[in-house]
């Protein structure tokens, strides 16, 4: 079958251009929309895991200080 403009329309009598990448399009929000939702959640493991470290390095530090201190009042 051809177009207006003399084209041949594509195959299962879709216009030229449309078709599965147009079906990929509609879905390209919702994709993007679990691809932030995704980096989001890694964000706040990686923010979790930096406060759960510098706490950890606080808790060594004062160890070690008040271990220092005993030592040295012996």
């Amino acid at each position: 079958m051809k177009t207006t403009s003399g084209h041949q329309a594509a195959s299962g009598g879709q216009p030229a251009g449309g078709g599965r990448s147009d079906r990929i399009g509609c879905r390209r929000p919702a994709l993007l929309e679990a691809a932030v939702a995704s980096a989001k959640q890694v964000a706040n493991l990686l923010r979790t895991d930096a406060l759960a470290t510098i706490d950890a390095e606080y808790a060594l530090a004062t160890a070690d200080a008040e271990h220092r201190h005993a030592e040295a009042e012996r």
